[in-house]
């Protein structure tokens, strides 16, 4: 694969390039990280168990003081040692080994397109990686799904390397190395989820391209040491603690994967084709010409390292997209070689296949219809989110002017200056995007507010209690421990259960026992519940005698049809200043 620029050819980047992506990204990833926006329910979770990890639980990870196994422990340690240094945990403490993990990986998908095609092939895919849309968006969510990815990323690179190592007939020790090191990494950080998706890849490419011959000179018994070191180290006082502890895996881990879970049969198995595209933006309109590639007898000078970004997408992919649970950000580790394939197919189809003529008038096409589509997405905007008219005149604005000045630079001056435009864009406009989430969103559904009402419409010291899956975020706004009903021991006793529906009634009987328990207590108890969920538990208590009270109602806060009710054992009270009843 060749590019017009002559200095090309040099397969390493310098220092200064690197600082250059390192910079651009950071620039971005690290763009108000901090409390602009609330926590997400999945950053709720890791809030709240890297808070009670700096509390003492660093070998048995606890929320809202139950075990949590359900994720390996790796990002709720960095979000609680980050937060010791801190001298506490906020938003932009959870959410910063995301970022930094985003850009760890623009810079390691820049050094291995650099080393496969080229210095600039190099810069330019980590501005693009670093300016993706998924990757911006990824790099300011705190859940562990970046970290692992920048794991991911790293097992590759370093296996890569160390297979060039042994072709040119020289020690791939230190790369293997680094591989095995980054894959338990990942693994601690999400596992199993690197597993599959490294392993089936890379052995399918050594079978294609015979390199499995070499299999003494991959160290795998030093690997498996380094990976039960990384792994075993956890996991082996994990099962002295906890007696479950495998079922607990197995529920989570099989089931998930499996459909054990309610939300798994609502997507289907081409969830991710959409997603990989719209991910991958602005740089994926190539990726079906890269994803050709490793087919064109034009590069066949190029094929096995092609083969091996293709087999490390195609295999996770359908990794994924063979999952019963699917959910988007599950995506992220086959997203970077996504994007290094859209690179080359857009370096391919720019510099090889057409001429410059061609090029000029398919961009004229797609201004044009930009202006289209600005026009139509005005409308709607106007009329469903007005206020956000000016905001959009803005963002449309920017994309529209980036693909003129993009343009006219490859057109004068080479691809890297169009790229250099069109990834500052991306970045730009997810900077005016970012902040206005809370804007867009239903403000029913704002953990923020609702904790503290919440928390104005109970005593400080009161108990309270979730019935059905506890809100993290929610927990974590209130500063308060709000235990759930049923517990996370009682969700695994149905799933390792061979009668499923038999232990389901159990459960709701034992649920419904523990709740008669708490609500005949004399002392005021409040518990959580949805909308849907509470006239059944008013009509439960009414045929048993009991009573309970309605406090406080939030209207579409889980969903649009289910709202939030807090509800008590006892008449509602009044509250001073004080926060006690009066």
């Amino acid at each position: 694969m060749k590019l017009l620029d002559t200095h090309q050819y040099q397969d390493r980047l310098c220092f200064l390039d690197c600082l250059l992506i390192v910079v651009f990204a950071l620039g971005f990833h690290l763009y108000r990280l901090g409390s602009v926006v609330p926590l997400s329910d999945h950053e709720g979770l890791v809030a709240v168990t890297a808070t009670e990890t700096l509390e003492g639980n660093w070998i048995v990870p606890h929320f809202d003081g139950q075990i949590r196994l359900q994720k390996t422990p790796l990002m709720y340690w960095a979000v609680a040692g980050l937060g010791k240094i801190a001298g506490g945990i906020n938003e932009f403490v959870v959410r910063l080994p995301s970022a930094f993990s985003a850009t760890g990986v623009a810079l390691l998908m820049a050094i291995l397109a650099a080393r496969m095609f080229g210095r600039v092939s190099g810069i330019i895919t980590g501005l693009a990686v670093a300016g993706s849309v998924g990757i911006l968006w990824q790099s300011h969510r705190g859940i562990a799904d970046m970290m692992m990815t920048f794991f991911v990323v790293g097992s590759f690179v370093s296996f890569y390397f160390a297979l060039e190592n042994i072709r040119e007939g020289k020690s791939g020790l230190r790369y293997m190395v680094l591989a095995y090191i980054a894959f338990g990494l990942g693994m601690l950080a999400k596992g199993p989820v690197p597993a599959p998706v490294v392993i089936f890849p890379l052995a399918l490419y050594l079978i294609l391209t015979g390199e499995w011959r070499e299999w003494r000179k991959f160290h795998l018994v030093l690997g498996v040491l380094i990976c039960l070191i990384i792994v075993g180290g956890w996991v082996l006082p994990v099962l002295s603690h906890v007696g479950n502890a495998v079922w607990r895996w197995k529920a989570e881990y099989i089931s998930r994967f499996t459909g054990g879970f309610a939300e798994a049969s609502k997507r289907p198995w081409y969830y991710y084709v959409p997603l990989i595209f719209l991910f991958g933006l602005p740089w994926t309109i190539f990726l079906p010409t890269g994803l050709t590639l490793p087919f064109n007898n034009k590069l066949k000078d190029k094929k096995r390292e092609l083969l091996y970004i293709f087999l490390w997408f195609v295999c996770g992919f359908i990794f994924f997209s063979a999952s019963e649970g699917k959910r988007s950000h599950y995506l992220l580790p086959v997203l970077p070689p996504a994007i290094l394939l859209s690179v080359a197919g857009m370096i391919y189809a720019l510099e090889i296949r057409f001429d410059r003529k061609f090029i000029f008038r398919a961009s004229q096409i797609i201004i044009v219809g930009s202006f289209i589509a600005f026009f139509v997405g005005y409308w709607m905007i106007t009329t469903y989110l007005p206020g956000m008219a000016f905001y959009y005149l803005i963002i449309c604005s920017l994309m529209i002017a980036s693909e003129i000045i993009a343009l006219e630079l490859y057109l004068r001056v080479n691809l890297m200056s169009a790229v250099t435009v069109t990834a500052l864009t991306a970045g730009i406009v997810f900077a005016v995007v970012w902040p206005l989430v809370p804007r867009v969103e239903d403000h029913a559904r704002d953990p923020v507010s609702a904790a503290q009402k919440i928390n104005e419409s109970t005593e400080p010291d009161a108990d309270i209690y979730f019935i059905g899956r506890a809100n993290a975020h929610l927990i974590y706004y209130a500063k308060r421990r709000m235990p759930q009903i049923p517990d996370s021991q009682d969700i695994v006793e149905i799933l390792k259960s061979a009668d499923r529906k038999g232990a389901k009634q159990r459960l709701v009987k034992k649920v419904i026992d523990r709740v008669a328990g708490i609500i005949r207590q004399n002392k005021r108890i409040y518990f959580i519940t949805s909308g849907p969920r509470y006239p059944l538990l008013k009509s439960w208590t009414q045929k048993r005698g009991e009573k309970i009270y309605e406090i406080l109602r939030i209207p579409r806060y889980f969903s649009r049809d289910k709202g939030l009710v807090l509800f008590s054992n006892k008449p509602p009270a009044k509250f001073g200043k004080a926060g006690t009843p009066d």
